[in-house]
């Protein structure tokens, strides 16, 4: 009987597993890894979106941010991932980016394990590493936390906050609710 993953256990297996492949068989890291849905970032990228992520949210590379750390802004909230998942969940959110015109995300780590993501394979979420996500527009942001928590900004809280009913009683307070 083959072993049955999950999906996060899969992409994170994949993740591994794929670019190590890759890269023994061609002597080289690819450029794209893990499905045509996902392109690694070069280093000049990287930089150029933590320093945009820094001019527009205060976002600093390998820091924690909001719920973490003080954010002065008033278009941030943070929630209990596992509501935000169940209640809102990324097929909803995809919806959402797609309505404004967002057809890839940047998938920012501190880890520095940094791609351009298709819509279809975003799903935000903590897999081991502090997770940011965005666009090109720096006008909505996603932070998903190693605290059970996931903070959204911009227009994006706006729409989420219309669709979803009881997220007042979704408000991240501490890792500990679930």
């Amino acid at each position: 009987m083959a072993a049955r993953f999950a999906k996060n256990e899969t992409r994170d297996f994949e993740r591994l597993i794929i670019p190590n492949y890759m890269e023994k068989l061609t002597g080289n890291s690819p450029l794209i890894t893990d499905s045509l849905c996902e392109r690694i970032l070069c280093v000049e990228e990287s930089y150029s979106i933590w320093f945009n992520l820094l001019l527009n949210w205060n976002i600093e590379r390998q820091r924690y941010w909001y719920p973490l750390e003080s954010c002065e802004r008033s278009d941030v909230e943070a929630f209990q991932d596992s509501y935000f998942e169940t209640e809102v969940g990324a097929e909803k959110l995809r919806t959402i980016l797609r309505n404004y015109g967002v057809q890839t995300v940047w998938e920012m780590r501190e880890n520095d394990r940094n791609c351009e993501l298709e819509l279809l394979a975003f799903e935000p979420d903590y897999n081991g590493a502090e997770g940011y996500f965005c666009d090109e527009n720096f006008d909505w942001i996603i932070y998903a936390s190693h605290e059970n928590s996931i903070t959204i900004g911009g227009w994006l809280l706006t729409e989420i906050q219309r669709d979803w009913v009881n997220w007042k009683e979704r408000v991240w307070t501490t890792p500990l609710l679930d």
